[in-house]
């Protein structure tokens, strides 16, 4: 047995039991993992912790049983260090296959780089969504921002100098860049505070954070969830629709460097269209720097390609809307500017210590909310909540309903014909019919190449239904697949004979429907907007 296997097995038992203060820089309990530098960490996979605390892997390496070795999808190890097939030009296609002068372009040695893409000192790149060439060659993102559009965006917070910060936690930019809170307060919902944390969040290097969402800190403090993911129920992982591929997630249904698998690259000239390598897009789908996307639905082409929508909106019908009344977006994130105390009314203002946000106005103290409504998260920074209706906090304060999924009556309830599965990252509502993720039953994986029909694996679809992804699907009825695959009906919208319609009694306004008798952002017709603080009682603002 190698000493680095050894190794492994004494972090994994000390994991099992709950780790004591065992060396230099090891949280002093951690459940189901193993304790290194204040963080709990996974050492059959951390590149940082690989086997044991501060064994890191060389970059771009990837953590296999804790054993450093191969590199991270889709890099390829060639003489020593981990490079990029697709776009490396003295390794192009394959290690060692140097295109002397040519450039790379999708794996191929070209005179040019195919359209979409820039000639980046021989490599060809996508640098609308490159991180490390921006918009143009050699312009890096800062650390912690992503490249979208061509432009350097921060998920969710503040772009402060060279790195993205999360202004309602960093206590060196709370609620601001440079607003640094003094010596033992901590920065909590965008202002500073004697008072500590408020229960429902952890303290975190001086910010108060909800650690069972926060990307940053998911599950516990400074454990961050890779590019691309996801933190749900205190686990990292992708977006639904998304594959993990290295340390990264990819829709391998539309990616032509990860084309139905990760590390499947298309040929040059080809799109990556549902999965497959081919020809030409099928519209209404069009060609996006090689995948195929329906620009009506989509959330990171929305209306054109490379259109980002903002965090936490959609699209509906060629434009970025949020998902609910009375939401604006603040720093490219979705935020119900009603009841929310750091965005109350508009983005940016933040209501003085003591006070709450009620329907977009601060006053009265702390755990101040409208008749029916609790503060959920208590003190400065909670929100007013409809525990009758409130997805994120149904029933009581904290259940947060399956994505997908609904709250009614202080219940959560899947749309009919979905059942509520527990993945990694958190609770969804899916189709045990289609899905290839749960097929017939949560958690059973269809292998590869396999579809999931009627709750079935199976090699093809039965007769009637299409081919989506790995799914099956009537697409005369399907909400995600409605008419072609990936168009998404969002919001409340149903799937009607291959079209996305409103239920009876609403109507369609900007891609949403809405009962104009009782919707405050559509009163009597859409686009009547009633005055902040005003109900709509039977289509008149009141």
């Amino acid at each position: 047995m190698t000493a680095r296997r050894f190794a492994l097995l004494i972090a994994i038992a000390l994991a099992h039991f709950g780790c004591g203060s065992h060396g230099l820089g090891e949280s002093p309990t951690c459940d189901g993992g193993l304790g290194c530098s204040g963080a709990c960490i996974d050492p059959s996979k951390d590149p940082a912790n690989c086997g044991t605390c501060g064994n890191a892997c060389t970059p771009g390496a990837a953590c296999i049983a804790g054993v450093c070795g191969g590199c991270a999808a889709p890099l390829m190890a060639c003489h020593g260090a981990c490079v990029d097939l697709t776009s490396a030009p003295t390794d192009c296609g394959a290690c060692g296959r140097d295109c002397k002068g040519a450039v790379c372009s999708h794996s191929d040695c070209a005179e040019s780089c195919a359209i979409g893409l820039t000639d980046c000192s021989g490599s060809c790149l996508d640098t609308t969504r490159d991180a490390k060439n921006c918009g143009a060659c050699g312009k890096a993102c800062p650390l912690g921002a992503q490249c979208g559009g061509g432009v350097c965006r921060c998920a969710a917070g503040l772009l402060c100098g060279d790195r993205c910060v999360n202004p309602q936690a960093d206590p060196a930019h709370c609620g601001a860049c440079g607003n640094a809170c003094p010596g033992g307060q901590v920065c909590a919902f965008g202002r500073c505070s004697a008072m500590g944390c408020p229960g429902f969040t952890t303290n975190c290097n001086g910010g108060c954070v909800d650690t069972s969402r926060d990307p940053a800190n998911c599950g516990a403090c400074g454990k961050a969830c890779g590019v691309g993911q996801t933190c749900g129920n205190s686990a990292c992982g992708c977006p639904m629709g998304q594959s993990p591929c290295g340390n990264t997630c990819k829709a391998l249904n539309a990616d032509p460097a990860n084309c139905g698998a990760c590390g499947k690259v298309c040929p040059q000239g080809q799109v990556c269209a549902q999965g497959q390598c081919a020809q030409q897009c099928v519209p209404p789908t069009v060609n996006c720097n090689g995948a195929c996307v329906d620009t009506r639905f989509s959330a990171a082409n929305c209306g054109k390609c490379g259109n980002a929508c903002p965090m936490g909106s959609m699209c509906a019908n060629g434009n970025c809307t949020c998902p609910g009344f009375g939401q604006l977006s603040c720093n490219g994130v979705c935020t119900d500017v009603r009841n929310n105390n750091a965005n109350c009314g508009q983005c940016g203002n933040v209501c003085a210590m003591g006070q709450a946000c009620n329907n977009g106005m601060c006053g009265g103290g702390p755990n101040n909310c409208p008749p029916g409504q609790t503060r959920c998260g208590g003190g400065f920074g909670g929100d007013c909540a409809d525990l009758q209706t409130s997805n994120n906090n149904c029933g009581m304060c904290g259940t947060r309903c399956p994505q997908g999924g609904s709250c009614t009556a202080g219940k959560c309830a899947c749309p009919m014909g979905q059942t509520a599965c527990s993945f990694g990252m958190g609770s969804f509502c899916v189709d045990l019919q289609s899905s290839a993720q749960s097929c017939g039953m949560c958690g059973q994986f269809c292998g590869m190449g396999q579809v999931c029909s009627k709750g079935v694996c199976k090699q093809t679809c039965d007769q009637g239904l299409a081919k989506c992804n790995s799914s099956c699907v009537d697409l005369a009825t399907n909400k995600l697949n409605c008419g072609l695959c990936n168009a998404v009906c969002g919001s409340n919208l149903l799937c009607v004979k291959g079209v996305c319609a409103c239920p009876q009694g609403t109507t369609a306004c900007n891609g949403l429907c809405a009962n104009t008798q009782t919707d405050a952002a559509n009163c009597g017709k859409c686009g009547t907007v009633c005055a902040m603080g005003k109900t709509c009682v039977k289509g008149v603002c009141q």
